[in-house]
Protein backbone atom coordinates (compact mmCIF):
# COMPACT_ATOMS: atom_id res chain seq x y z
CA UNK A 1 0.00 0.00 0.00
CA UNK A 2 2.94 2.21 0.56
CA UNK A 3 4.16 1.77 -2.86
CA UNK A 4 0.85 2.39 -4.57
CA UNK A 5 -1.90 3.57 -2.04
CA UNK A 6 -4.98 3.63 -5.16
CA UNK A 7 -4.07 -0.49 -5.99
CA UNK A 8 -6.68 -2.28 -5.96
CA UNK A 9 -7.91 -4.64 -2.76
CA UNK A 10 -8.45 -7.85 -5.04
CA UNK A 11 -4.11 -7.18 -6.56
CA UNK A 12 -3.30 -6.62 -2.95
CA UNK A 13 -4.87 -9.71 -1.46
CA UNK A 14 -2.72 -11.16 -4.41
CA UNK A 15 0.17 -10.01 -3.40
CA UNK A 16 -0.50 -11.06 0.54
CA UNK A 17 -1.23 -14.34 -1.41
CA UNK A 18 2.27 -14.87 -2.91
CA UNK A 19 3.98 -13.63 -0.17
CA UNK A 20 2.66 -16.55 2.18
CA UNK A 21 3.53 -19.08 -0.14
CA UNK A 22 4.69 -22.45 1.08
CA UNK A 23 4.03 -21.18 4.47
CA UNK A 24 1.12 -22.13 7.10
CA UNK A 25 -1.15 -19.93 5.68
CA UNK A 26 -3.38 -16.62 6.83
CA UNK A 27 -6.55 -15.08 6.70
CA UNK A 28 -6.89 -12.00 5.53
CA UNK A 29 -9.38 -9.02 5.55
CA UNK A 30 -9.16 -5.47 3.99
CA UNK A 31 -11.04 -2.37 4.04
CA UNK A 32 -10.50 0.88 1.57
CA UNK A 33 -12.25 4.11 2.13
CA UNK A 34 -12.70 6.93 -0.49
CA UNK A 35 -13.88 9.50 1.61
CA UNK A 36 -14.68 11.46 -1.70
CA UNK A 37 -16.84 8.82 -3.02
CA UNK A 38 -18.34 7.97 0.06
CA UNK A 39 -17.60 4.47 -0.71
CA UNK A 40 -16.02 1.48 1.61
CA UNK A 41 -14.85 -1.39 0.04
CA UNK A 42 -14.24 -4.81 1.59
CA UNK A 43 -12.50 -8.26 0.97
CA UNK A 44 -11.43 -11.39 2.92
CA UNK A 45 -10.60 -15.00 2.98
CA UNK A 46 -11.06 -16.98 6.12
CA UNK A 47 -12.50 -16.90 8.95
CA UNK A 48 -12.99 -13.17 9.30
CA UNK A 49 -16.23 -11.59 9.75
CA UNK A 50 -17.67 -8.17 8.44
CA UNK A 51 -20.93 -5.97 9.10
CA UNK A 52 -22.01 -2.80 8.10
CA UNK A 53 -24.62 -0.83 9.07
CA UNK A 54 -26.43 1.88 7.18
CA UNK A 55 -27.07 5.29 9.11
CA UNK A 56 -30.64 4.31 8.17
CA UNK A 57 -30.35 1.09 10.05
CA UNK A 58 -30.11 -1.04 7.25
CA UNK A 59 -26.87 -4.31 7.95
CA UNK A 60 -25.31 -6.35 5.77
CA UNK A 61 -22.53 -8.84 6.29
CA UNK A 62 -21.23 -10.52 2.98
CA UNK A 63 -18.68 -13.43 3.34
CA UNK A 64 -15.19 -13.54 3.31
CA UNK A 65 -13.76 -15.79 0.75
CA UNK A 66 -13.55 -19.63 1.84
CA UNK A 67 -10.42 -20.79 2.72
CA UNK A 68 -7.15 -19.22 3.63
CA UNK A 69 -3.99 -17.03 1.78
CA UNK A 70 -1.44 -20.04 1.17
CA UNK A 71 0.07 -19.43 -2.63
CA UNK A 72 -2.13 -20.75 -4.31
CA UNK A 73 -4.41 -18.92 -6.79
CA UNK A 74 -7.27 -17.39 -5.52
CA UNK A 75 -10.41 -15.00 -6.35
CA UNK A 76 -11.91 -12.23 -4.09
CA UNK A 77 -14.84 -11.10 -3.73
CA UNK A 78 -15.33 -7.88 -3.23
CA UNK A 79 -18.39 -5.76 -2.00
CA UNK A 80 -18.36 -2.05 -1.72
CA UNK A 81 -20.90 0.29 0.17
CA UNK A 82 -21.84 3.82 0.30
CA UNK A 83 -21.57 5.09 3.59
CA UNK A 84 -23.24 8.47 5.15
CA UNK A 85 -22.58 10.21 8.36
CA UNK A 86 -23.57 7.92 11.19
CA UNK A 87 -22.82 4.57 9.19
CA UNK A 88 -20.91 2.31 11.19
CA UNK A 89 -18.92 -1.37 10.38
CA UNK A 90 -17.33 -3.83 12.40
CA UNK A 91 -14.57 -6.69 11.21
CA UNK A 92 -13.25 -9.37 13.37
CA UNK A 93 -11.40 -12.77 13.58
CA UNK A 94 -13.31 -15.85 14.58
CA UNK A 95 -11.73 -15.46 18.21
CA UNK A 96 -14.53 -12.71 18.89
CA UNK A 97 -17.63 -14.85 20.08
CA UNK A 98 -20.54 -11.90 19.90
CA UNK A 99 -24.09 -12.49 20.19
CA UNK A 100 -26.80 -9.97 18.81
CA UNK A 101 -23.81 -7.85 16.56
CA UNK A 102 -26.65 -5.29 15.76
CA UNK A 103 -27.29 -4.41 19.18
CA UNK A 104 -23.64 -2.96 18.63
CA UNK A 105 -23.66 -1.37 15.87
CA UNK A 106 -27.48 0.08 16.12
CA UNK A 107 -26.12 1.91 19.61
CA UNK A 108 -25.91 5.45 19.62
CA UNK A 109 -22.82 5.35 21.55
CA UNK A 110 -19.41 6.52 19.89
CA UNK A 111 -17.23 3.30 18.42
CA UNK A 112 -14.60 3.90 20.92
CA UNK A 113 -17.16 3.33 23.74
CA UNK A 114 -18.77 0.60 21.22
CA UNK A 115 -15.54 -1.16 21.05
CA UNK A 116 -15.20 -1.13 24.82
CA UNK A 117 -18.33 -2.94 24.76
CA UNK A 118 -17.27 -5.08 22.90
CA UNK A 119 -14.13 -5.66 24.72
CA UNK A 120 -15.63 -6.80 27.68
CA UNK A 121 -17.56 -9.40 26.15
CA UNK A 122 -13.58 -11.01 25.48
CA UNK A 123 -13.14 -13.90 28.06
CA UNK A 124 -10.22 -13.33 30.21
CA UNK A 125 -8.44 -15.99 27.98
CA UNK A 126 -9.68 -16.71 24.70
CA UNK A 127 -9.66 -20.04 23.23
CA UNK A 128 -8.67 -18.48 20.08
CA UNK A 129 -6.94 -15.17 18.68
CA UNK A 130 -9.13 -11.82 18.94
CA UNK A 131 -8.78 -8.74 16.90
CA UNK A 132 -11.66 -6.21 16.08
CA UNK A 133 -11.70 -2.95 14.51
CA UNK A 134 -15.19 -0.93 15.04
CA UNK A 135 -15.92 2.25 13.37
CA UNK A 136 -18.28 4.93 12.64
CA UNK A 137 -17.90 8.02 9.88
CA UNK A 138 -18.80 11.15 11.21
CA UNK A 139 -20.43 14.44 9.49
Amino acid sequence: MKEDPAEELDSLMDKCNQAVSGLRGAAVAMIRVDFVAHTLTYTGTGNIRFYFMEASGKMSFPLSTMGFLSGRKQLFKLKQFQYKPGSKFLIHSDGLKLRKVRSYLDSSISAVHTGHSIERQIASVPEDDVSFVVGKFLD
